[in-house]
Formats: structure tokens, C-alpha cells, sequence
């Protein structure tokens, strides 16, 4: 009997001194209204420029009302087919995390709203006939279970919640995504981008789990008739954000993607942009998952035997006990690359980051905004004084500071593994629920989405020009652009850099400027970045 098993009786006594939330769906209004008539019973939010849709779950994973379904994904289909007056659709998709849920007022909920505004202006300022719709997908489950005002009781809920995340993703979830990842393959201008956060996040792969094993298989065996095999990716990117999941729930799908990763370079898969199956994407900073899952997960599995494990990928064997106890962001064996501050080399450094010492010491207090370089380290985009770096551990482990930190060897051996693991510090992602209120993070997501777009699209690809280069895209130039055109325009006039004159390429090898802690006095300067490779999703 597991440990969680043990405090039911305390659970108990504590839900009769506070109270259980709902079980029933919040949005049953399914009359299509503009936000400023709409109650908080509404299924379909419109607001100016964009929609959110809501799809609840009961904690056995069905829908609390079929024809929720039935109505969004009516809107969805119509949104992405093919005609004249249809310039495509942007479809994100969001599943909430632990203590939340799908309430007017929910946090997540106000932030993924906030995500989807800014995404919606960028919209707004192309030509009409290029102007994609934009809809915000939120699913929702019971997330916040039990509550007593104070949020004290709530952690009780740990064990309990991300069970019932795990049931609900292998409930209704797996056919919505499904639908729409048909849905948007009909017309090469939609972009659907899939995202979980923590336990949300176990949610999202428990619902692609055996779908994207499926592809990767296919990938393996399947052929086309010239005798070439193609990546298959899901949609325009899945990606798992500070994600409360043992490393030992993806430890199969991890197997699968080294043989393919060899497949891949030895080009018998053609993945000649290095697109990637599902993205993992946590800060070293995210407390939740480094200590408090690894504490909840070490009680609930006191009682569990376990073993060590062979693999063929590795030399020596796994300890199951690690893989279970540790969430797999912070399970460093995965990792496929650092993005790290240039002040803040390790991702546990507890130095300042130097974003906080600009903000606090610019008299005009600029915005601070990162670019993310160029796929093989060719060129630096400048806008002094700070460098950020992506490195990747797969080609370059002796420079990933995972590797030279904990002294643990990565089992990523070349750039073609299709699951990507970036480990970031906390001037990037700052904490746990750091998520669609960060703009860099959005902004990531954003630039992603759209090479993943521009490159199935081809020329038919209605792609800001900005995110090009010679003609390509080209990844830290669409990242400015975002990071940019999030801005309000009194922040953006400050900043050199979201004016086209002021980003100058220069070699890789150039002259490393003055240590990034040395500011022009009155500096109008933002931060300064490299890479070694682009992240993809």
C-alpha cells in the first residue's frame, strides 16, 4: 500500500473544516457571446482579436458535456479549411496545472487570455487577407479539488490530483487532440501548438504518450514510395512547461528516440530541420518540481521495490528509484541543451542575473529583451551588454553545464533526437507558475510555432518578414520580433533593437565585450545573446 494511502483520514477531517470544489463544469452557457455580455458560464469567449474556448473533464476523463465538443470543434473545422476568404488559424491549446481550474477568475486562465491578446495584435497589424484567426483552446479538470480560503489544505491534494491528471489524459483528451491535429494539417497556414503545465503537463502526455510512440514506430518501419521515411510530428509542436511528471513515465518514449536519432543521421528518416516530437521545458529555479515532487513522490513510493534497469543507450545501468523520484525536467541524464544566462553559467548559480541589476539600475528602466542566435553558432545578434547562450548537450556535452555541474553523463548523442529537454535558469523562467505571464516564454513558443508553420508552408507561408533571414527562417530574428511587437509602443521607441538599423550581425568569433555587469551610464542598450544551435519544437 502506498504512503498517500496513509493520509486519506487526514484529508478527511480537513475537507469537513474547509470544503471541496466543484465537480461539475463551470462553462454551460453555450450561447455565443462577445466577453463584455458574457457571464462566466460561457463555453466561447470572444474578445477583440481572439476567442478562448473551454473543454471541462470529469477526474474519469469524460467530457461533463458532449456537446461542448461538438460545437468547438464545429467552429475549429470551419476555421481550418480551405477557401478563399480563409487565411488559416492559430490554435493554442492549453491544460492547466495542479490547484486550478477552469473558473472566470483562475490564474492561468487570466495569464493564457494575456498570451493569446498579444499573439492576436501581432495578428492584427498584417494585411487582412494574411490575418489568421486566433483561438485559445483551455482544457479543463478539476485541478483544485480542495480548498479552504488559505490554499493550506490544497497540498494535501498532491497524490490525489496527479492521479486523476493521468486519468484524465487517457479519458476525452487523446480525441480532441487528435481531431484538431487533423483538423490543422488541411491547410498548411494553421498552426496548432499544444502545451501542458505541471501537472497539466501530465495530463498532455498521458493523453500523446502512445500516440507519439505510434509516429516514432511508423517512422521506423514505414516507408514512402521512394523509399525515404519523413518525420511525423504532432500538430506544430507539444510542449510540457515546468512539467510535474517523473522522469520514468517518458523513460520509453526517451528509448524509442535514440534509435530514431540514428535512423536520423545515418539519413534513413528525412528530418532535414531537425523538428522535434515534444518539447520539455523547465527552469532550474522551479522549486515545485525540484524539491516538492521529488519529496511527495519519495513518500508515495516508501513501499515500492525497485530495480536497476539495462538500457541499450547506456553503459551502465538505470536506478529506477532516481527516475521515479525525480521530475523529468530536473532529471539531467535527458537533458538536450542548456539555455543559460551568460552571468548566470549554471543554471543553479545562485548570482544575481543581470536582468535584475539593469531594472534596477537603468534610470529609464528599459525593458530587457533577449534574442536567441543562430542554428550553428555563425553569427551574434547584438544589442550589448548580456549574452545569452543555447547549448546543446547532444554535440557539445562538454559545454553543457549539466554535464560539468553533476558530473552526469547526457544520453542524447546527436542533434537528431526528436524530444527535446531544455533546462533555462530563472532570468528566463523565473519560477513554477512563470508561464504565459512571461513574455520571453511566449515569445519562444511564438518563434517555434512559426518555423514549424514556414517551413510546412513553404512560399505559401504568410510569415512575418522579420523571422526571416536570406530568404529562411531564421530563429532569433523571429524571437525579437515577438519579444517586440509584445511590447506597447512607449517600451518598444526605448529599445534600439526592435528598430530594424539597430541589430547588426557580427562573426562568432568576434572580440568578447566587457563583462556584462559594466554599464554605459544612461545605457539604452538591451541584453546581448548567442547560441549554439535553435531550439525547435
Amino acid at each position: 500500500m502506498k504512503i498517500c494511502n496513509l493520509i486519506v483520514l487526514v484529508m478527511t477531517s480537513c475537507m469537513i473544516l474547509s470544503g471541496c470544489a466543484r465537480n461539475s463544469a463551470w462553462r454551460t452557457d453555450f450561447n455565443e457571446k462577445n466577453i463584455s455580455e458574457c457571464n462566466e458560464k460561457c463555453l466561447i469567449e470572444k474578445h477583440d482579436g481572439f476567442e478562448v474556448g473551454f473543454l471541462e473533464f470529469s477526474d474519469k476523463g469524460n467530457l461533463f458535456d458532449d456537446n461542448a465538443k461538438k460545437i468547438i470543434l464545429e467552429k475549429l473545422d470551419n476555421y481550418t479549411k480551405i477557401n478563399k476568404k480563409n487565411s488559416g488559424v492559430i490554435i493554442l491549446t492549453f491544460v492547466h496545472g495542479w490547484r486550478h481550474n477552469a473558473a472566470p477568475d483562475d490564474k492561468n486562465l487570466r495569464s493564457f487570455r494575456k498570451a493569446l491578446e498579444k499573439i492576436s495584435k501581432v495578428e492584427q497589424k498584417k494585411q487582412v487577407k494574411d490575418r489568421r484567426k486566433v483561438f485559445g483552446l483551455y482544457i479543463g479538470w478539476r485541478g483544485l479539488s480542495l480548498h479552504d480560503g488559505l490554499g493550506l489544505t490544497d497540498y494535501l491534494t498532491f497524490w490525489d490530483r496527479k492521479s486523476v491528471a493521468q486519468e484524465v489524459g487517457k479519458g476525452g483528451v487523446t480525441e480532441i487532440f487528435l481531431e484538431l491535429d487533423m483538423m490543422a494539417k488541411r491547410n498548411v497556414k494553421n498552426t496548432l501548438l499544444i502545451t501542458g503545465h505541471s501537472f497539466g503537463a501530465a495530463v498532455t502526455l498521458s493523453a500523446l504518450n502512445e500516440i507519439l510512440l505510434d509516429r516514432m514506430i511508423r517512422m521506423k518501419y514505414e516507408s514512402t514510395d521512394n523509399g525515404s521515411k519523413k518525420f511525423i510530428t504532432f500538430g506544430d509542436g507539444v510542449v510540457l512547461l515546468n512539467p510535474a511528471i517523473e522522469a520514468n513515465q517518458i523513460e520509453q518514449l526517451f528509448g524509442m528516440a535514440t534509435e530514431i536519432a540514428k535512423l536520423t543521421e545515418d539519413q534513413k528518416i528525412e528530418n532535414p530541420q531537425n523538428e522535434k516530437l515534444i518539447t520539455i521545458i523547465t527552469t532550474s529555479s522551479d522549486l515545485a518540481t525540484k524539491l516538492a515532487f521529488y519529496a511527495g513522490q519519495l513518500l508515495d513510493n516508501i513501499f515500492t521495490s525497485h530495480s536497476e534497469i539495462d538500457r541499450s543507450y547506456l553503459k551502465k545501468k538505470i536506478d529506477e528509484r532516481y527516475l521515479d523520484y525525480t521530475a523529468v525536467g530536473h532529471y539531467a541524464p535527458f537533458h538536450t541543451a542548456n539555455l543559460i544566462d551568460d552571468v548566470m553559467k549554471d543554471p543553479d548559480s545562485d548570482e544575481i542575473p543581470i536582468t535584475n541589476i539593469m531594472e534596477k539600475s537603468d534610470p529609464n528602466n528599459i525593458p530587457t529583451i533577449r534574442v536567441i542566435a543562430d542554428p550553428d553558432h555563425s553569427d551574434i545578434i547584438e544589442a550589448p551588454d548580456i549574452k545569452w547562450k543555447y547549448i546543446s548537450c547532444c554535440e557539445d556535452p562538454e559545454k553543457c553545464s549539466i554535464t560539468n555541474k553533476k558530473e552526469t553523463e547526457t544520453l542524447c548523442k546527436n542533434k537528431y533526437f526528436p524530444i527535446s529537454f531544455i533546462y533555462l535558469n530563472r532570468s528566463f523562467v523565473k519560477d513554477h507558475n512563470d508561464v504565459f505571464d512571461n513574455d520571453k516564454l511566449t515569445a519562444f513558443l511564438a518563434a517555434g510555432a512559426t518555423g514549424s508553420m514556414m517551413r510546412k508552408a513553404g512560399r505559401k507561408a504568410q510569415s512575418p518578414k522579420k523571422c526571416k533571414k536570406n530568404e529562411k527562417f531564421h530563429f532569433p530574428s523571429c524571437f525579437n520580433y515577438y519579444m517586440c511587437e509584445f511590447l506597447e509602443n512607449t517600451e518598444k521607441d526605448k529599445l534600439p533593437m526592435c528598430k530594424d538599423e539597430s541589430i547588426r550581425i557580427i562573426p562568432a568569433q568576434a572580440p568578447t565585450p566587457s563583462p556584462p555587469n559594466r554599464f554605459p551610464k544612461n545605457s539604452r542598450k538591451g541584453p546581448r545573446i548567442t547560441t549554439d544551435r535553435t531550439p525547435s519544437l
